[in-house]
């Protein structure tokens, strides 16, 4: 209830700006890692594809352009087997527990759009602020020879930065004030985490460091949802 009452907060100003032709849009989707963000090399983030929501409130000056505001959020778990592959010694044991990356953006930006009979095309480009939360993660193994232990972990660690979207709807009328709505978006973003209290234990040995890293978040969401008319028809 408290995140839904910042939401209309902070969307208030746009809708204070006229019901008469502005909409509300909620969609619900897969976002798919690009780049070095869903990559399983060496070097790559290892986040799998995962869920994806964008709450957004629109108003249109005219038939062809607008303004858009957008709440988005990305959930992407970690790919462990993945990472795992890397530490993978028959004379060893290796385990790894870890959660999902979350990355919450808050938008606002340029709506295009093209009327058509029974249908609306939509454009749009956004800028925003974004906060990233690595879950953070722990490895350890122990030898099957030796009896050898070591452990590297890290807790949750967050970000924030700039960030950018670009996309397309598609808007299918379905009554007076209804639209379905597939879409599909491009969103980027970097953020930098600083000074992550990182734990190493080998054996009966235990050292802590602080380490700086940077995820590059790009992301191609794919979605579906329902837009509403708000105000007035013409």
């Amino acid at each position: 209830m408290k995140k839904l009452i910042v939401i209309l907060v902070l969307l208030m100003p746009v809708l204070a700006f006229t019901q008469k032709q502005t909409s509300l849009k909620i969609k619900l989707g897969a976002g798919v890692p690009l780049g070095d963000y869903g990559s399983t090399e060496e070097e790559g983030n290892f986040a799998k594809t995962g869920f994806f929501s964008d709450f957004s409130v629109e108003h249109n000056f005219n038939k062809n352009v607008g303004i858009k505001t957008s709440l988005l959020s990305n959930s992407n778990k970690i790919d462990n087997d993945a990472i795992l592959e890397y530490y993978e010694d028959p004379t060893a044991y290796y385990s790894m527990t870890s959660g999902a990356f979350s990355v919450n953006s808050l938008m606002f930006g340029l709506l295009l759009s093209i009327p058509m009979t029974g249908a609306l095309i939509e454009f749009y480009g956004m800028p925003g602020l974004m906060i990233m939360k690595d879950p953070g993660m722990s490895i350890e193994g122990r030898s099957y020879q030796t009896a050898d232990y070591a452990k590297i972990s890290y807790d949750e660690a967050f970000a924030g930065g700039f960030c950018y979207k670009f996309g397309l709807d598609i808007n299918f009328l379905v009554s007076k004030r209804v639209y379905l709505t597939p879409g599909i978006s491009y969103y980027g973003t970097k953020a930098k985490f600083k000074d992550v209290p990182t734990k190493i234990i080998l054996n009966s040995d235990y050292t802590t460091i602080n380490i700086d890293y940077e995820y590059k978040p790009n992301i191609l969401n794919i979605d579906f949802g329902i837009k509403i008319l708000l105000g007035k028809l013409e």
